[in-house]
Order: C-alpha cells, then sequence, then structure tokens
C-alpha cells in the first residue's frame, strides 16, 4: 500500500514526462522533512494570510520580508503619540476579510464612522449635509429635487440593478439617469468604496456589489490602527509554526530537481520549497522570476495626515466631493490609540487618475474648507503624494489576474490586492493569499528539472 500523502505525489505525477524518476524525485523531496515545505514572499495582509493557510494545512512555511516589521501597506506610522495608517483605510464588516478573521478567530476592535461628528457633501466649493439616510438625503442641500429622487430609486435598488457583461461603473452610473447630482453622487460613493477615480477602469460588477456592501454594514475605524490587524496575522502565523524572516529579501525564484523551486535571497541564502507564493507586488514579481505580467490598472491616491492639539471647533469630521475626488475623515474620532488624550488624527485624500497629480498645497486648502483653524493645531503632519492604493483594479472584461497566472512556473502563486476573483482592496488581498495557499495545497506539483 502506497501511504496516503505518497499516494498523492504519486497521482500528481502520472502523465509527467519525466515518467517514474520524476515520481522518486518527488517522494523524496517530501520524505525529507516529512511535510512539504512553502516559501511565502511578502508579509502584507496577503503574505501573513497565505503563511497562516499553509502552516494550518499541516505545511513548513518560511515568510520572507524585506523591510524591518511585517505589515507592508498595512503597517501603522506612529509619531508624537499619533498613529496613522499608510492613508485611509477601512475594514469592511461585511468583506472576505472579516469572514476569514472569525474563522481564524482573529478579533479586531473599531466603531463605524459618520455616527458622530459633522459629516458633509463638498460641492461647488461648497459644504452641504452628508445624506446618511433617505429623511438626510432629502433635505441636503447639495441636490435638486429631481435628484434625490433618482438617488432614492437608485440606492435602493442597488442590488437588483444588474451590470452588463464587461461593463464599467463609469458606463452603469450614466445608465442610472440623466441628472447630473445623482451621477456625481454615485460616482463619489464609488470612489470611497473602492478608492478608485477612473471609474472606465473599473468593473462595474465588482464596484457595485462594494459600494453595496458599504452601504449595508459600512467599515470600521481600528483603534491602534491596522497595525493591529498586521499583529493578530502574525501571531496567528507563528502558533501555527510558520516562520518569519524580517530583512530577508527575495532576489529570484528558479527550478531545482529536488524539491520544486529554490527561492534565493538578497543574501545569497537558497531555500528549496515544494511551493512558492509572491505576496508581492506585481513589477516585483517581474522581477524575482523573469516573466511578463499583461497591463494593469493601478488606482493611486495623494494623501496627507494631520495630527492635531485639538479639532477646531465647528470643523467637520467627515468629508467627501462630489465634483472631485476629495476625502478626509478625522479617525481619531471613532478609534481608539489613534491621537493623545484631547488629539485628533486627520487624513485628507485625493484619488487620482491616469497622469493625474497632487500638491500637499492642494490637500491642505481642501482641509482648510472641512476643518477652518486646523493649521494652527497641527503638531504633526506626513505627505504621500502619489500613494500606490492596489495595484490592479478588477478592469471591465478582464477582471484580474489569479493566483496561477504564472503558467511556466508551477508550483509558484501570486497573491495581493491585484489578484483574484474576489472582493477589493485588503479583501482582495486577503482573499487571494487564502486562495493561493489552498491551490498550493490541493495540486502539488512536479518538481522543475
Amino acid at each position: 500500500m502506497i501511504p496516503e500523502r505518497e499516494n498523492r505525489l504519486l497521482y500528481c505525477c502520472r502523465g509527467c514526462h519525466n515518467g517514474n524518476w520524476c515520481v522518486v524525485q518527488c517522494m523524496e523531496g517530501f520524505l525529507m522533512t516529512g511535510k512539504r515545505k512553502y516559501v511565502v514572499a511578502g508579509s502584507g495582509l496577503a503574505g501573513l494570510s497565505a503563511a497562516i493557510e499553509l502552516a494550518s494545512a499541516g505545511g513548513e512555511v518560511v515568510l520572507c520580508e524585506q523591510s524591518r516589521t511585517p505589515g507592508g501597506r498595512a503597517a501603522t506610522h506612529h509619531q508624537g503619540g499619533f498613529a496613522a495608517n499608510l492613508g485611509p483605510h477601512g475594514f469592511y464588516r461585511a468583506g472576505a476579510m472579516k469572514a476569514q478573521f472569525d474563522d481564524w478567530g482573529i478579533r479586531v476592535s473599531g466603531r463605524v464612522p459618520l455616527r458622530d461628528g459633522k459629516s458633509v457633501l463638498i460641492g461647488r466649493g461648497k459644504m452641504h449635509g452628508f445624506p446618511t439616510g433617505a429623511g438626510a438625503l432629502f433635505w441636503s442641500t447639495a441636490f435638486g429635487f429631481a435628484d434625490k429622487l433618482r438617488l432614492a430609486r437608485v440606492l435602493g435598488a442597488l442590488g437588483e440593478a444588474r451590470a452588463r457583461q464587461g461593463e464599467s461603473m463609469r458606463s452603469w452610473i450614466d445608465r442610472q439617469g440623466s441628472e447630473r447630482g445623482a451621477r456625481n453622487m454615485l460616482g463619489a460613493l464609488t470612489r470611497l468604496s473602492t478608492y478608485a477615480a477612473d471609474l472606465e477602469l473599473l468593473e462595474a460588477g465588482f464596484a457595485r456589489r462594494q459600494v453595496q456592501m458599504a452601504r449595508r454594514a459600512s467599515v470600521l475605524y481600528l483603534d491602534g490602527g491596522w497595525q493591529s490587524l498586521v499583529e493578530g496575522l502574525a501571531q496567528k502565523a507563528r502558533s501555527l509554526g510558520a516562520e518569519i524572516r524580517t530583512e530577508c529579501g527575495v532576489a529570484s525564484v528558479r527550478g531545482v530537481s529536488v524539491r520544486g523551486r529554490a527561492v534565493v535571497l538578497r543574501t545569497g541564502e537558497s531555500i528549496e520549497a515544494d511551493g512558492v507564493i509572491l505576496a508581492i507586488p506585481p513589477r516585483a514579481v517581474e522581477q524575482v522570476t523573469g516573466c511578463s505580467l499583461p497591463p494593469l490598472a493601478q488606482a493611486r491616491a495623494a494623501c496627507l495626515d494631520l495630527g492635531l492639539r485639538r479639532l477646531p471647533g465647528g470643523a467637520a469630521t467627515f468629508a467627501l466631493g462630489l465634483d472631485e475626488a476629495t476625502y478626509l475623515s478625522v479617525h481619531s474620532l471613532y478609534a481608539k490609540g489613534l491621537a493623545p488624550a484631547g488629539g485628533a488624527l486627520a487624513q485628507v485624500a485625493m484619488y487620482l487618475g491616469r497622469g493625474q497629480s497632487c500638491s500637499r498645497d492642494e490637500l491642505e486648502q481642501r482641509a482648510d474648507l472641512a476643518m477652518p483653524g486646523w493649521r494652527t493645531e497641527a503638531v504633526f503632519s506626513r505627505f504621500l503624494p502619489e500613494m500606490t492604493v492596489v495595484h490592479a483594479l478588477p478592469e471591465p472584461g478582464r477582471g484580474r489576474p489569479d493566483v496561477d497566472i504564472l503558467r511556466t512556473m508551477p508550483g509558484v502563486m501570486v497573491a495581493g490586492d491585484w489578484v483574484g476573483p474576489q472582493g477589493m482592496l485588503a479583501d482582495a488581498a486577503v482573499a487571494s493569499g487564502v486562495r493561493a495557499a489552498r491551490t498550493l495545497v490541493s495540486r502539488p506539483e512536479c518538481p522543475v528539472v
């Protein structure tokens, strides 16, 4: 009788051009440690999620991170008692990440925004009340009567307003009616939910589901910033036996004869593995593999973090641009540990379209409108002029690359917010990390010889 795991390896190699010799090599690689070995490159949300899933399946996991600490773009910057994420972040309460965290037993804490403070829409340089419900919509000065009727109908039937195959979100919005104010509001809600400014590059099915999820369950602003997620994931990975190496960048991935792949580190060390997950940006994937990926449409934003001694009287705590792609939120009003006692942490952003840029002065002017007097209260600021929000939007008719896009490199998967058919933003990162891990576990590959 062939033991179950050895039988799985034998089944994997049926039909392989190397015949029985390949079967022997597969079994030899497995029997060297008694378990399959995996390397994950990148310790952002996708990489940590992949490491947890691989370790949960009984694999020996080495996670390699080029920076000093895990987290990637989920890291939180601490200065002067303020804790600022890398741009505005929202943890979707009905998203794939929340469901996966619940499954892993990782708890998060925070509050839903817009329930306190002063929330506004900004249109044509003026502030209007933000329509948090149907009643508030009809009192809002931002829209005419026809706009209000159209918005109420569209938002009320968002789940039924299906998108056409391969349709862009811009096309979908334009089909909802001729009222300009209503179209502007739908565009603003889409930008808020997806962080994307180029709505013609955004597949309508993805975007509509994202807007619907945001309206149905909203997000949490997390106590202590998103570093709390990183710490929870890293602790879970280590508890399952995964090894997390920092200051350990990956230089290349190549084929070997015993195990499926060898990951060569920048230090010169080589780690042989049965499977590899590259939870790194697409350009880095191309560099370490030598493979070419298809052109991808990024989403970018210019961000300004403001640490204030106190919030000026009458300041808006949330503002969303109607006729320009701007956003402001005082995250510390809802999440603990982001600002010293009595202080406030505000984040201002502009979602950037193709070829667009935004200066620090432009973002400061938006803050002037929403929070007059903030300049005299500022004790900390940080400007991120061109931050990559996601490395690939799900494009009309194309979607995003799947985890196994590197067809010429069996046993090497990719993961990140730019990968896979499920979710957007951080939800896509976590979902793709899990999907990549499960694909590796369920498809043991023949070694490359």
